[in-house]
């Protein structure tokens, strides 16, 4: 991310940034607080959440080593999502004053958090399209691939009570067309569940089924 910035520019951020170590699963900041610092990821994964279904907030991407987020601090008082650790992470943080100035002093930066920008703009719309716009098995599909987006292959407690009743009523359903989507995906192999976990057991398969872009999400049903 800071490549093409100058020496004096690395310095700048050096000695006005520090770094931490957050834990697994710790949230670094939350949706609609104020806004104070912008963040570079240096290694580790953290998850970045935005739309709420339900009772739960739903992971649109993961971000990686190298990568900054909490980037609305330069641009807004409150932060546009919340960032939570994946695993635990080493994070260098930068106040949003000194990275602001050295962001205009930098085009190459300027230019490459833009990009980023509209990369995370894309995806959030192309979540929210689904989750609204979708029909069932799309909606659906796109709930579960938020339940492992570290691809661990192992069950994963349900993030809310009530099973198949309370998905049906969060994806605007019955709980019998959730079941049959359910069963059918399990005997494909896609995935594995019982009354208290999923396992997401195949998530490239899983998104073969999702429209691709621009070409629609179905009726919703």
């Amino acid at each position: 991310m800071l490549e093409d910035v100058s020496a004096a520019e690395i310095k700048k951020l050096a000695s006005n940034a520090h770094l931490k170590t957050f834990a697994k699963d710790v949230y670094i900041f939350e949706a609609e607080t104020p806004t104070e610092n912008v963040y570079i990821l240096i290694n580790g994964l953290v998850g970045i959440y935005g739309q709420t279904i339900g009772p739960r907030s739903l992971m649109f991407y993961t971000t990686g080593p190298n990568e900054v987020f909490g980037e609305s601090a330069l641009t807004r008082d409150v932060y546009g999502y919340t960032a939570k650790t994946s695993e635990t992470s080493q994070v260098l943080i930068i106040s949003r004053e000194v990275f602001s100035q050295v962001a205009m002093n930098s085009p190459p930066l300027a230019g490459r958090l833009l990009k980023q920008v509209s990369e995370r703009l894309a995806a959030a719309y192309a979540f929210s399209n689904q989750m609204v716009n979708g029909d069932v098995l799309v909606r659906l599909v796109t709930f579960l691939l938020t339940l492992d987006p570290l691809r661990t292959r192992q069950p994963l407690p349900f993030p809310f009570k009530g099973g198949h009743k309370t998905l049906a009523y969060m994806l605007g359903t019955t709980r019998e067309t959730i079941s049959d989507h359910l069963r059918k995906l399990r005997k494909d192999g896609l995935i594995d569940y019982n009354r208290q976990t999923m396992t997401i057991l195949d998530a490239d398969r899983l998104k073969e089924l999702l429209p691709a872009p621009g070409t629609g999400t179905g009726e919703t049903k």
